[in-house]
């Protein structure tokens, strides 16, 4: 099929653009190695506090009745 529509980044609004921004940011593709090594370190954050939240539940959870 044909095309239907041919649009550039120029001819995208305010608001077209900062969509655009937002998902090359999250995509890695903005700002090079930097912006890559940042969701990475982002990651392993998060996944850390997920592991951390768990060993502390682990720790307090409720004694045993028995």
């Amino acid at each position: 099929g044909e095309p239907l529509l041919d649009m550039s980044y120029a001819d995208y609004g305010p608001l077209g653009r900062w969509l655009e921004f937002g998902i090359n940011v999250h995509l890695g593709q903005e700002f090079g190695l930097t912006n890559q090594l940042f969701l990475l370190a982002v990651c392993i954050a998060i996944i850390v506090m997920c592991v951390a939240a768990g060993v502390i539940w682990w720790k307090r959870r409720p004694a045993r009745q028995g």
